[in-house]
């Protein structure tokens, strides 16, 4: 037989069967009784009747027995159900208190069973919540769907907030009119998502930082690219000016113009060394450094130009604040941060400064930035302005974002700032209210070094002998200008504005020569691979090596090719003295 054979008419239970065919059989006993008159026969009748009626209610009683046992053993099942389940349980009425809550829920929102049943099922809702919860109940009670799901919070007992996923069904709805105590039964589902929810908006959180550090890595790229060209500029204006200025009268107009001129190009270089901080993937040294020392500096100088309305209060509570980086670029932390705040304050008000010691027994979970547990330099800026709106918040560290009016500001500040603390292995935490201020709070690893002691002295350009020094420059104007330097240094200056010329040059007659200076990024040639050739034919000739863009990475490279220095373009004569006198020593 096919299945749609079986399925086309209904099958009766084989029970039903032999219920049918005993009422019969006893129904005929009892008219055979009734009608027969031999009384012996009517008495065996009755006692069969007796004994198939015995019977039947054993069965029936047997029957009722499995049945309160299955509905016992299912009731057992779905209470170990309700008692184990991960997820709490809800039974209530649509618009009445709560008739069942499993242990889970309980434990959820923190009352007891007792407590809940005292309780309506808006009762412990949040109120922002409750107005969708009760849209769901009566979207339930309509009919308009027989199960719904949503998120809403609950307030927990000790008052703070629970989040959860509900899934609600209707269970059962009372047909009589009349009955106007029935109501509707709804039975509940919630899972607690708050732990959840806070993991995905820490992820958040961690993927807004990585397209931070992204968008500052493809900064650093594009500003290692542009800042030789740029450097190579700001090198020829820098030098020529100063050799000009030199030969200028003091009092003639052409002087105070010269000077005007190397005040742009200094600016210029402070642009370019801005950029290349922020962008830059790490320090190029690390020596201990004094942050009371950097605070106090900088105080004096915020002290200087500081408004008449704006007052600054300065907290040093750290004994030791010492950490690995840099004094230069510390400082630049520091004024920065003071001129942001002064800046947020055009109306008045107070410049808070706060330099203590903390430790982190855990990993703390800060605005900008990460930080491992262990021991820190907290440094605290606090303004009274205007505080940063929640949209501008996640831009204030992004490079040439500003909100000053043109001519106010390049926008670098705050993105300098950043670049900085990452370099030292910090991290930055803004806390800021709209119209109550904002706080800046940098952290800084510690360090059991201390500073060396160096004693003070004026600086003296020490000069050359007549030494040989082959300069390697792809600028003409550099190259003109680097041979003129070294001319009136003492040394004999052999120019290229090629690394190949150089290089044909020096393997011809390698003796000749007592030091190099080469640039780095140069076409054909780059000032490695000029100074890996030379490691190779003369080992022990010194090279410096140039570079706009001076990296821990390039330094590394620098001194694995036999490389004795790497300088910082655009180049002083003074810094160029110096190395040439520590590499040919």
């Amino acid at each position: 037989m096919s299945n749609s054979a079986l399925h086309s008419r209904p099958l009766v239970p084989a029970r039903k069967y032999w219920a049918t065919v005993l009422a019969g059989c006893l129904a005929v006993l009892l008219v055979c009784a009734t009608f027969v008159a031999n009384i012996p026969v009517r008495a065996g009748l009755v006692s069969v009747f007796v004994i198939l009626l015995v019977y039947v209610l054993i069965a029936h009683m047997r029957r009722l027995e499995n049945v309160n046992r299955a509905m016992r053993a299912s009731e057992q099942r779905w209470r170990t159900v309700f008692e184990n389940a991960p997820v709490g349980i809800l039974v209530l009425r649509a618009h009445d208190r709560y008739l069942m809550a499993n242990p889970a829920f309980q434990q959820m929102v923190g009352y007891s069973d007792r407590e809940l049943s005292e309780r309506r099922a808006l009762d412990i809702t949040h109120p922002d919540d409750r107005a969708l919860t009760q849209k769901h109940i009566d979207q339930l009670v309509r009919g308009d769907s027989d199960r719904v799901r949503f998120q809403k919070r609950y307030l927990h007992r000790d008052g703070r907030v629970v989040w959860t996923d509900m899934s609600v069904a209707r269970v059962f709805r009372s047909h009589q009119a009349s009955d106007r105590d029935a109501e509707d039964m709804i039975i509940a589902t919630v899972e607690d998502i708050t732990q959840r929810l806070a993991d995905e908006q820490e992820r958040r959180s961690l993927e807004s930082q990585l397209r931070q550090s992204q968008k500052l890595e493809a900064l650093g790229t594009f500003a290692g690219g542009v800042a030789h060209d740029f450097n190579n500029i700001l090198g020829a204006i820098l030098g020529f000016g100063e050799r000009s200025l030199a030969t200028t009268e003091p009092d003639a107009p052409a002087h105070k113009y010269m000077e005007q001129v190397l005040k742009a190009g200094e600016r210029a270089r402070l642009l370019v060394e801005r950029i290349l901080t922020f962008s830059r993937s790490g320090l190029t040294a690390r020596s201990p450094v004094d942050v009371r020392a950097a605070v106090h500096e900088a105080v004096d100088l915020v002290r200087v130009t500081l408004p008449d309305n704006v007052t600054v209060h300065v907290r040093v509570s750290a004994d030791e604040a010492y950490i690995l980086g840099d004094a230069t670029h510390l400082h630049q932390v520091v004024m920065n941060l003071c001129s942001n705040a002064i800046h947020a304050m055009p109306g008045g008000g107070m410049l808070d400064l706060e330099l203590d010691r903390v430790r982190f027994e855990a990993p703390p979970a800060l605005s900008h930035g990460a930080l491992r547990a262990g021991d820190f330099i907290r440094l605290g800026v606090a303004d009274q302005g205007a505080g940063i709106p929640a949209d501008i918040l996640e831009r204030i560290f992004n490079p040439f974002f500003t909100t000053r009016r043109a001519g106010e500001g390049t926008g670098l500040g705050l993105s300098l700032v950043d670049g900085i603390v990452r370099e030292h292995g910090g991290a930055i935490d803004v806390h800021s209210v709209p119209g109550h201020g904002a706080r800046f709070d940098v952290y800084l690893p510690v360090t059991d070094a201390r500073p060396s002691v160096e004693r003070a002295g004026a600086a003296i350009i020490q000069r050359g002998h007549g030494q040989v020094v082959l300069l390697v420059d792809d600028e003409d104007a550099l190259v003109r200008l680097g041979e003129d330097v070294l001319a009136e240094l003492g040394y004999e200056p052999v120019g290229f504005s090629s690394g190949d010329a150089a290089w044909e040059a020096l393997n011809l007659n390698p003796e000749h020569f007592d030091a190099v200076v080469t640039d780095q990024t140069m076409p054909n040639m780059t000032g490695l691979e000029l100074a890996e050739r030379i490691a190779g034919r003369r080992p022990e000739l010194p090279v410096i090596l140039c570079s706009g863009f001076s990296t821990p990475e390039l330094e590394q490279q620098a001194r694995a090719v036999g490389v004795r220095i790497v300088l910082r373009k655009p180049l002083r004569a003074a810094d160029l003295a110096s190395a040439l006198v520590s590499a040919l020593d």
